[in-house]
């Protein structure tokens, strides 16, 4: 009987099984939760009893999901920690135990339908690429003879989303919101050149070049190679400058341009969402903000922070603010189209991003609604001048009623206001065009 224990220094459960040749073997289940483990446990042993029968064991979706994240973790690929997380909730839990021989496309279509109440169509979609990713692997490395039933379950349609980045302005109040003087740096640095947070992390300062003005990205994380395996240099504009000089200048002995205070690279978990949410918040770069009561626990959502009362029992309401939808990775979509709106060519930032493809470069430019209106003037110049030479269109008084005139016909309003829109006040969230579907 399979038994288990707890690795206490990564909290891990480990299976203790007994091998095909009788001897006791402890095998790591990479989970940290205890029913998960206790399945893959009686999954092992069970095939363990095969082999000792003397039967070849059947190839199951958990075996070949097991291989498929081994190899991406001998290949060092970046995505091993998403792909293993995928496969441990969404894949294995379900179809683990299937023969990969016996699963059918319908059983694939309906268990991506029953996760539709945690998932969305983009993780949906993920879960789905993950599957079939793991079988070809199989069929490449000829463990597998069969069809990849996967390739015959057709994607989830993703909506279109608007996808909020920051504009110039909000960039300067933003980094001045930053407390912390290493993680203003790193936020500077993803703004102004694109950087992942993986390739800003693993930054040397071998890597940079200021008399030269330019830095190379050659890693992520504690890998040798970015990304997409390539390595790529980033312009250092003036703004950039200040934050470097002080980099350099932190820890002289330490090779890392961002260290940890330990003196060690900054650890793959270290949260720096939560430390652009907490900027956000006090550079006033928010949605509006959430009253609440703290005896009838409600709450109601007004763009600003004025004192209120519950209406239902009377007590003041505690503001909070909702900061808008800008993670660390919307920096990156923030340096691109900032870039773009500057007048960069394609292909100089598909070189400055590592892109491959003008489509992902696309992907990542989000043109802001202020940006669309001042590029949209010539057209509105166009308008307004045919409008001025046409004495059909009246005077309008009122923006909306057209002036009546002595043959009692109504003339056509004068619409040549309505092509440009005064943009005063409260700067609006910045909005694009584009899908925010894909990763990195």
């Amino acid at each position: 009987m399979a038994s288990l224990s707890q690795d206490k220094r990564t909290g891990h459960w480990i299976a203790r099984i007994k091998n095909a040749d009788g001897k006791w073997t402890s095998r790591s289940t990479q989970t940290r939760n205890r029913g998960e483990a206790n399945r893959l446990a009686v999954t092992w042993e069970a095939e363990e009893e095969r082999r000792r029968a003397g039967e070849t064991p059947a190839l199951t979706v958990a075996d070949v999901c097991l291989a498929y994240v081994e190899h991406l973790r001998r290949q060092g690929k970046a995505s091993v920690d998403t792909v293993e997380t995928a496969v441990r909730l969404h894949i294995v839990p379900v179809l683990g135990p299937r023969r990969l021989d016996e699963l059918r496309r319908g059983e694939v279509i309906k268990h991506l339908q029953d996760l539709e109440p945690t998932l969305g169509p983009a993780s949906r979609n993920r879960v789905r690429a993950t599957l079939h990713a793991v079988i070809e692997l199989a069929r490449h490395e000829e463990r597998f003879a069969g069809d990849n039933v996967v390739a015959k379950v057709k994607q989830a349609r993703v909506p279109q989303t608007l996808v909020d980045t920051l504009r110039l302005a909000e960039v300067v109040r933003l980094l001045a919101a930053v407390k912390n003087p290493l993680m203003r740096a790193i936020c500077a640095v993803a703004i102004f050149t694109g950087g992942r947070k993986g390739e800003v992390f693993a930054l040397r300062k071998e890597d940079v070049h200021l008399d030269a003005g330019y830095l190379t990205f050659a890693g992520s994380h504690g890998r040798r190679t970015t990304k997409n395996g390539t390595v790529r240099s980033a312009p250092i504009i003036d703004a950039l400058r200040p934050y470097l000089e002080a980099a350099l200048a932190n820890q002289p002995n330490n090779p890392l341009l961002f260290p940890h205070s330990d003196g060690h690279m900054l650890p793959r978990h270290t949260d720096v969402a939560a430390i652009v949410k907490a900027a956000l918040k006090r550079a006033g770069l928010v949605r509006g903000y959430d009253h609440k009561c703290r005896r009838c626990h409600t709450a109601e959502r007004h763009v600003d922070a004025d004192k209120r009362h519950c209406t239902a029992c009377g007590m003041t309401l505690w503001p909070s603010a909702v900061p808008r939808e800008i993670t660390f990775h919307r920096l990156r979509h923030t340096a691109v189209s900032l870039m773009r709106e500057a007048g960069v060519d394609a292909y100089t930032a598909m070189r400055i991003m590592g892109h491959r493809s003008e489509k992902m470069l696309e992907h990542y430019s989000h043109a802001d609604a202020h940006a669309l209106v001042r590029s949209a003037a010539p057209f509105n110049a166009m308008i307004s001048a045919v409008v001025a030479d046409d004495r059909s269109y009246g005077v309008v008084t009122d923006g909306l009623t057209p002036r009546s005139v002595d043959d009692g016909q109504e003339k056509t309003p004068d619409l040549s206001g309505a092509f440009m829109v005064e943009l005063d006040g409260i700067e609006p969230t910045t909005s694009s065009l584009q899908s925010s579907r894909s990763p990195n």
